[in-house]
């Protein structure tokens, strides 16, 4: 008997966390405005190593640009975290938060 009522306490402790984290998380996105990013894919097409500026071009053909030639090449894979600036329709003002190497 003591058995069973354990195995149903523990079993509602645990339901209880899984309900209180979901309602702690939807509290904290309407509570605290986030940025909103997504991923991007590009290839990088041309370096000037002289100003030191990467310019690489996405799925659309928009040509994005960033600081830090350092290893990069003509023809690499580069994953962009980009944020999207609070303005989701309007993609000319995003910037570039973060870059990635992702293969040639």
């Amino acid at each position: 008997m003591k058995q069973k009522l354990f195995e149903i306490l523990t079993f509602a402790a645990f339901i209880i966390a899984i309900l209180a984290v979901f309602i702690a998380s939807y509290l904290l996105v309407k509570l605290e405005p986030r940025e909103q990013v997504y991923p991007l894919t590009a290839q990088i097409v041309e370096l000037d190593r002289a100003n030191d500026i990467v310019t690489c071009e996405d799925g659309a053909g928009l040509l994005w640009q960033f600081e830090g030639c350092e290893d990069w090449e003509e023809g690499d894979i580069a994953s962009l975290l980009m944020n999207d600036n609070a303005t989701p329709d309007n993609v000319f003002d995003d910037i570039i938060e973060m870059v990635r190497y992702a293969g040639f």
